[in-house]
């Protein structure tokens, strides 16, 4: 009898006889009134996935540190304890009436962004338990008041009316089974949500969170790890005129583009040489104009595995040989420092000259059927050990210091 309500203007909408809502809820009170049906193995109920903390805090630090904060709209399910008052004709206007309470309405989609605001909920119950006992609090006042902000922050719902929904499939089933409930309805949602939609292909992804960040766009995930957003730039690129890549590389991932090179996989084969130092601390364009180098050296050497015509039947563009060719280039910028080469056409070709006659064709090669990082690591060890060793630097500081000893 005492229960208390929010009421929210919304909109009604009639989807194929299954009544909803359109309206919106300050992210505090949807924190308030929301629960979530967790799967469970044992009783064969439920449907929401495990929540990752991976993407709950990418999400608070999105809500917290990018200038355009919007959250998509949530999906959630109401009850007949919700009810609708229109004010229009048409009866499409109207306030929703929810009760204030743990369970009101069940989450179908939208989990972790909703994990996210909850984060902040989280510090600032820590801020006020902490008060309590009379510890300092690690958050200062201004970044107290900024949580509190973003749990004031308006996100959009969409409401299914999940017990006329209920209703609707039982009256309209042919077949005797179990009488439909709410919880049948989310669930079927649930799957339909999550079977249909794609997610991001990674190509596309890498080529966004670039464009992201030349933007100046802060915020986003993904855009922490600097070296990948310039590793991306400096893909696209090689995908430019000019260079030995260029028309090569698909920069989206789409399927049938006929380009042989993946810019997901070429970005990620650059680690290692981000992770030297001798490459790290290269500029922008000297880091770029070593890879065109290094890549142009490998066309002149392997001339077909470049031809629009045949490179299907060489692994040279292929992930594995991508990702090994590209170890390769570091341990060259090692072998060049170790020896006081200068990095140019003619030292790369010395370098590289013992894989003039590697076998590289798909049918005929030794690194056929490696996959994965396992196979690159194998065919990587393959391929690495024709080339010059470590050992000469050893052999030059000998020879160094013979040379000392004779003077």
């Amino acid at each position: 009898m005492n229960e208390r309500y929010i009421e929210i203007p919304a909109i009604r909408v009639n989807e194929g006889g299954v009544t909803a809502y359109i309206g919106r809820l300050r992210a505090s009170d949807i924190l308030a009134i929301y629960d979530i049906r967790r799967w469970s193995e044992r009783e064969l109920d439920g449907y929401q996935r495990q929540l990752y903390e991976e993407r709950k805090k990418d999400i608070a630090k999105y809500l917290c540190e990018c200038p355009i904060p919007v959250i998509p709209a949530i999906l959630a399910t109401i009850g007949e304890d919700s009810v609708f008052d229109p004010y229009d004709k048409e009866n499409s206007l109207g306030y929703l009436k929810i009760p204030f309470r743990k369970g009101a309405i069940y989450l179908i989609d939208g989990q972790h962004r909703m994990a996210g605001f909850q984060w902040f909920l989280d510090e600032l119950a820590s801020v006020e338990e902490n008060r309590r006992l009379g510890i300092p609090s690690e958050i200062d006042d201004k970044t107290i008041s900024q949580y509190r902000r973003i749990l004031m922050y308006e996100v959009p719902v969409l409401f299914v009316d999940g017990e006329q929904a209920a209703k609707l499939v039982t009256v309209n089933r042919t077949e005797a089974q179990k009488t439909t409930e709410r919880r049948d309805i989310e669930r079927a949602l649930f799957l339909i949500l999550n079977k249909t939609q794609k997610g991001v292909r990674p190509s596309l992804k890498d080529t966004l969170q670039f464009m992201i960040w030349r933007a100046g766009i802060k915020g986003i995930p993904g855009l922490e790890d600097v070296n990948r957003v310039k590793a991306t730039e400096l893909v696209l690129r090689l995908n430019s005129d000019g260079s030995p890549l260029s028309g090569m590389i698909n920069a989206s991932g789409a399927r049938g583009m006929h380009r042989p090179v993946q810019l997901n996989s070429f970005v990620s084969s650059l680690e290692p040489l981000y992770n030297y130092e001798g490459f790290d601390q290269m500029s922008d364009a000297s880091k770029y104009d070593f890879i065109k180098m290094y890549w142009t050296v490998l066309k002149d050497m392997y001339p077909q595995a470049f031809n629009p015509n045949t490179w299907r039947n060489y692994l040279v563009l292929k992930t594995v040989g991508v990702y090994v060719l590209n170890r390769i280039a570091r341990d060259f910028l090692k072998w060049a420092k170790d020896n006081n080469e200068t990095i140019s056409f003619e030292s790369i070709r010395k370098y590289l000259s013992p894989l003039k006659n590697f076998e590289w064709g798909r049918e005929n090669s030794p690194l056929k059927g490696f996959q994965g990082l396992g196979g690159v690591d194998v065919a990587y060890d393959q391929v690495s050990t024709l080339l010059p060793k470590e050992q000469q630097k050893e052999e030059v500081k000998r020879k160094g210091r013979a040379e000392v000893m004779e003077a």
